[in-house]
């Protein structure tokens, strides 16, 4: 029944503002309690990520220097570490929801950046996020690019030879206090 005034009488209009109000107090009230998902940006890891992410693009841009003339296969590289590095990122934010005793603190960086992940995770994951079922196709399209192209190989060569030399120490220092930073984030 709608009512066009009032003299009017409504009664189920009513029953509707009283319904639509309680919903809003038990949204309101549980809101601290139970959030709709996990903290969208967990400093200690974006630390980590953003630090990750910058030192490989440091080491690719280093090998294109050295090998200038495979820069699209270095480029390829590159963007499958950084899709790597996202789908990790995925990984940790659906842990963090679902299962966030699953992300150790208390033990340090090593720990807190290498958290379990098992096969029904990866399922779960894939079932409910679209953009991580991309992501996951795009990473596997990469990979089999990579795996089929010669050059590659010498790429890979590359990113080893860089690990004694200079440069790669160089790159090394500028983020040698991330792990620090993380560390001092998870014990605050």
């Amino acid at each position: 029944m709608i009512c066009y005034n009032e003299s009017d009488q409504c009664p189920a209009e009513g029953i509707w503002i009283e319904i639509t109000m309680r919903y809003l107090l038990l949204f309101f009230l549980f809101i601290p309690v139970f959030p709709l998902r996990a903290e969208a940006n967990d400093e200690a890891w974006e630390i980590y990520m953003k630090a990750h992410k910058e030192a490989q693009v440091a080491f690719h841009h280093e090998v294109r220097l050295s090998l200038h003339e495979l820069r699209d296969t270095i480029a390829r590289s590159q963007e499958m570490k950084l899709a790597m590095a996202d789908q990790k990122s995925a990984r940790f934010y659906y842990l963090s929801e679902n299962y966030p005793a699953r992300i150790d603190r208390t033990h340090g960086f090593a720990a807190f950046i290498n958290f379990e992940w098992t096969d029904e995770d990866e399922k779960s994951l894939l079932k409910i996020s679209k953009e991580y079922r991309s992501r996951k196709k795009k990473i596997e399209k990469i990979q089999k690019k990579l795996e089929k192209n010669d050059d590659f190989k010498k790429v890979l060569e590359q990113l080893d030879d860089i690990s004694g030399s200079l440069e790669y120490e160089r790159i090394r220092n500028r983020f040698r206090f991330m792990p620090e930073e993380v560390e001092a984030l998870l014990n605050a």
